[in-house]
């Protein structure tokens, strides 16, 4: 059945309103269950962390402080200042190309990101090889 055009102003007035009622009473509806939700929500969350807390073991304090393990202390040691070496090669072999250290449109800051890769991977395919001269650590 189709509807037919309001008649009058007074028609077309009540319509409008009408609508407008509607419109209304559907937000508020759905912010309200909305808000709803969120709290249920809220409230089974807390409920679940509750829960996780309650089920984990208690913390106990150590009885005696462990001495480190003298392998282990010895290997990060040395693999702290492995590390260092390379870092020191790297800064010593990189020099960034020229007019780098201010981009002046995206593609150059491509172009020298571009390059500053290379050099990376060239660098490490060096230092793999053991073809670089490693600084010494003083």
């Amino acid at each position: 059945m189709a509807r037919r055009p309001p008649r009058t102003l007074t028609e077309l007035a009540i319509g409008v309103v009408g609508a407008i009622l509607t419109t209304a009473i559907m937000y508020f509806g759905a912010t309200h269950i909305l808000k709803r939700m969120h709290q249920q929500t809220q409230e089974s969350l807390a409920k679940i962390q509750q829960g996780i807390i309650a089920k984990q073991p208690q913390a106990k304090a150590p009885s005696s402080p462990q001495a480190p393990d003298p392998y282990t202390a010895q290997v990060s040691q040395a693999a702290a200042v492995a590390k260092q070496r390379h870092n020191e090669a790297w800064g010593v072999y990189y020099k960034p190309k020229q007019g780098c250290d201010n981009w002046k449109s995206d593609a150059h800051m491509v172009e020298c990101v571009n390059h500053k890769m290379r050099a990376k991977d060239e660098f490490e395919r060096k230092w793999a090889a053991g073809d670089f001269d490693t600084p010494k650590a003083d």
